[in-house]
């Protein structure tokens, strides 16, 4: 290396010997030196950027510009795409080695909490969405079925104008009644199996249909109804009256006594100011159903719900036989009033033979002579036929039986006259009379000219569903009594020469039910006939049904559910306990209670006894349910369910005074748990010590004073105003020892006095806070092991109601600890300024190092608790140890 003086470098010798090196280089022949400098290469990079075009992509722009018109600025994504890095979400933000197994495993290990979290959260969200859609479908379910029920029953109708019944509607009902002034004007019909069938009888007085007195005519065809619905008050009268009998029943229940239901209606009824014919109306029903059900004979509640249930043979050849009897005494009052009316053409006299009034009344139907026709003359003239007809006609059988017998011809004497006698005896009648009967009744009915009453004996005596006269087919009483005299009943063998000419009972109820109510109510004169013809074919749930859609009836519909009920004729969703029974049933069944809580909620709170009458009516779930509504609508718990003094004294409400302490302790067991679902936890430990459920009212206390333990308000203090009471009353009437779990009492105990060191601690009396905490023996403010031992024990004894508080019982002692350790030393140094440098109080360092010695103890505890604590407490009570060094 060429150098200067002094060891300098030469830079021009030492450029001039790099250039002869240059030189001294071989160069290839192919390839000339290049030599530029650096202007000269800047230069020539500039011609060969601009001498060739940049490729423009095309596509590109032409995306760009559909972005920019969306209102996407596509140079700002690029840029925040380019600058995602995907590794680091995957990828640990530090290199790993690849044998570094440890890191790895970590790294998988934090993942795999990650990914942990991420789904517990994504599900923790879907959980409450559709716990939320499901709570306000829910919601919605309740509402639109009460609104429905509400708008179904028209119970808020009662004192607006009133409406004529739809003809044509389903299920609308009426009370059977016959005006005269529709007698002119027969009702007929062309159904197969039914002959010639009028609605009214044509006859010059006509009797209330199902009724024993007389009826009166009608003026419009809408009187009934708008006489009915003249005012609230009238209306409330009824339903008052109709209350008095339904108290009776709830007494009755309670009591175990049977009751005439129907019948304490019917004279319900009778005390109704009504308008006339109307009342004679619900008279004849209840007439009706009481004669069915044999109230007479002391019939107890729910005889009949079994046969009825399982179609019992014998139920409902007695209720066949009561609706009969009821349509006998209707046309024997009918007859009656007939001679009464015409007495010198009728020729009775004073004799009060009844076979005397039907030879009267014959002779009132054949004013000149008897047709050449009716045969078979008794001796004194009489058609032997017409008159054993109509002593059936009126239930006169034994007269029917001496007129028999008074009878010369053989085939009165050997077949109909034994026929007769077993019926009277309720025996069957032999085959052999049966075939004879059924033969004389074919061979008669091929003949030219019969005697209608001939015929319809025969066929009353072999039950064989031919058609009835017309002649003696003038109402819808005379038709009905014939076809339920001729119902062939189920589980009852049909002879063959029978086939044919059987009426099996559903057949004549799917006739009634295809007719229709506007079959029988064509001009709204008679709205209550559709509902006794479905009452006497015992479709009773159709009936009600029906009755309920008219308005005036309203009232009615009700008190006969509630009767058919008691008597176990009526299917309701209560009654079928399985999807085979509601088959069975045929789809027609009703909900009782529906039909009893929508009557009630008109005056639920205007007169509350009545309704929890009405209310006890339903099967004992479904009572206390409804009760409970009740109460929680009205609010009156106290009134309702009573109360309890201080000194532990019972005050039973009128729930427990109307229907007993078993129903009124259901009744509070249901609405102290409604109360508690909805959160009024201080009106649910009310009603669970009326109910005298101990163990649940120091439970929910607990729950209770767990969660406002550190709270300051004042419902914490009415809370432990409550508490207290409740633990003082509990002492001294020894429950505290029968609670469930045995624990229970510590833990209400100890929740208790743990809100007595809070209140003191927020009160900032530290010390009396640590002295209250440290004798309940909790937390340990000694560092003794054994003391540690028997302190982890017990917590892990604890409830866990006291164990979920328990770090907040923790900083709250720490706290504690600090704050006095703190006021300690602020005193300390204020006696040093004003006593001098040196002067040092001994005593509080010994108590300062008193409480760091609790503070470490406290420390070293909750080290030793097998339970996970929130995230933060160890970080607290460590820093606030730290702050007493």
């Amino acid at each position: 290396m060429a150098t200067g003086k002094g060891g300098s470098v030469n830079f021009a010798k030492l450029l001039e010997q790099a250039q002869q090196l240059n030189a001294q280089v071989p160069q290839p022949t192919a390839v000339p030196p290049i030599q530029r400098g650096l202007p000269q290469i800047e230069e020539l990079s500039r011609k060969l950027v601009h001498s060739k075009p940049p490729v423009v992509d095309v596509s590109k722009q032409r995306a760009h510009y559909l972005l920019a018109g969306k209102g996407f600025n596509s140079e700002k994504l690029d840029r925040e795409l380019k600058q995602l890095h995907l590794k680091k979400t995957f990828e640990p933000l530090e290199p790993l080695g690849e044998t570094d197994v440890d890191s790895y495993l970590q790294h998988h290990h934090d993942m795999i909490i990650l990914a942990a979290m991420e789904e517990a959260k994504h599900e923790t969200i879907s959980k409450f969405q559709d716990s939320t859609l499901r709570f306000m479908q829910q919601e919605w379910e309740e509402s639109k079925k009460l609104m429905l029920d509400a708008l179904a029953n028209k119970l808020g109708s009662w004192s607006a104008t009133p409406q004529q019944p739809a003809a044509a509607s389903r299920t609308n009902l009426s009370l059977l009644s016959s005006p005269v002034a529709a007698a002119a004007t027969p009702m007929k019909t062309n159904t197969p199996g039914f002959s010639t069938v009028s609605s009214v009888r044509s006859r010059a007085v006509t009797g209330a249909l199902f009724s024993p007195a007389s009826s009166l005519g009608l003026g419009t065809p809408g009187a009934m109804l708008t006489s009915a619905v003249q005012s609230r008050t009238s209306l409330d009268s009824k339903a008052a009256q109709y209350g008095h009998v339904t108290v009776s029943i709830s007494e009755s229940r309670r009591n175990r006594q049977p009751l005439p239901v129907a019948r304490r209606f019917q004279q319900c009824a009778a005390l109704i100011d009504d308008r006339e014919l109307f009342k004679r109306e619900s008279m004849g029903c209840w007439e009706l159903l009481s004669l069915m059900v044999g109230d007479d004979s002391g019939v107890r509640e729910a005889m009949y719900r079994t046969p009825y249930l399982t179609g019992d043979a014998n139920l409902q050849q007695q209720l066949l036989e009561g609706a009969r009897t009821c349509l006998e005494r209707v046309f024997m009052k009918y007859m009656e009033d007939m001679i009464e009316q015409n007495p010198q053409a009728a020729r009775l006299g004073g004799i009060p033979d009844p076979l005397a009034k039907i030879k009267a009344f014959l002779a009132l139907q054949f004013p000149h002579e008897f047709p050449h026709e009716l045969e078979d003359r008794l001796p004194d003239g009489y058609p032997s036929w017409a008159l054993i007809f109509y002593c059936l006609r009126c239930g006169l059988l034994e007269d029917a039986i001496r007129v028999a017998r008074s009878a010369s011809q053989s085939h009165i004497l050997d077949f109909v006259l034994p026929a007769l006698e077993s019926l009277q005896a309720r025996r069957p009648i032999a085959d052999e009379i049966t075939k004879n009967l059924a033969q004389q009744s074919s061979q008669h009915h091929r003949r030219d000219r019969v005697d209608p009453y001939k015929i319809t004996v025969l066929n009353l005596l072999t039950r064989c569903d031919r058609n009835l006269p017309e002649s003696l087919n003038r109402s819808i009483e005379d038709f009905l009594w014939f076809k339920l005299g001729v119902v062939a009943l189920p589980n009852v063998p049909v002879p063959d020469w029978l086939t044919g000419h059987s009426l099996p009972l559903k057949t004549l109820q799917q006739y009634i039910t295809n007719w229709g109510p506007q079959h029988f109510n064509k001009d709204g004169r008679t709205p209550m006939l559709y509902f006794q013809v479905l009452l006497c074919t015992q479709q009773f749930e159709r009936a009600v049904e029906f009755l309920l859609s008219v308005d005036l009836c309203i009232v009615e519909a009700v008190h006969f559910a509630i009767a058919l009920d008691y008597y176990g004729l009526l299917r309701t969703q209560e009654t079928l306990s399985s999807v085979k029974d509601v088959q069975s049933s045929g789809g027609a069944f009703l909900s009782l209670n529906t039909i009893i809580r929508n009557y009630v909620r008109p005056f639920a709170k205007s007169d509350v006894n009545l309704a929890l009458y009405y209310l006890s009516l339903q099967p004992e779930r479904s009572c206390v349910e409804s009760m409970s509504e009740l109460v929680l609508t009205i609010q009156d718990f106290d009134g309702l369910l009573g109360s309890v003094t201080a000194d532990g004294t019972r005050k039973p409400g009128v729930i427990e005074r109307l229907h007993g302490p078993a129903v009124a302790n259901a009744v509070m067991q249901l609405v102290a748990e409604e109360s508690e679902r909805m959160g009024y936890a201080m009106e649910a430990v009310s009603l669970y010590h009326l109910a005298e459920d101990y163990s649940k009212v120091v439970s929910l206390l607990v729950a209770q004073m767990s969660a406002a333990l550190t709270q300051q308000s004042q419902n914490r203090e009415q809370l432990r105003q409550l508490a207290s009471s409740i633990l003082t009353q509990y002492q001294q009437r020894g429950i505290l020892n029968q609670l469930d779990p045995p624990n229970l009492a510590e833990t209400f105990n100890l929740l208790l006095h743990l809100m007595t060191v809070f209140d003191l601690y927020h009160e900032k009396r530290y010390e009396d806070a640590l002295k209250v905490l440290d004798d309940l023996h909790l937390v340990p403010f000694d560092s003794n092991p054994s003391v540690m031992q028997r302190m982890t024990e017990n917590f892990e004894r604890l409830d866990p109601w006291l164990r979920r508080i328990f770090p907040e019982v923790l900083v709250a002692g720490m706290t504690c600890l600090v704050q006095l350790h703190y006021a300690t030393k602020q005193r300390m140094a204020s006696e040093r300024l004003q006593g001098g440098a040196f002067a040092v109080d001994s005593g509080k360092q010994a108590y300062l190092e008193g409480l760091r010695h609790k503070a470490r103890s406290l420390i070293t505890f909750t080290g030793l608790l097998h339970y996970r604590m929130p995230g933060d407490t160890n970080a607290q009570l460590v820093k606030m140890e730290v702050m007493m060094m």
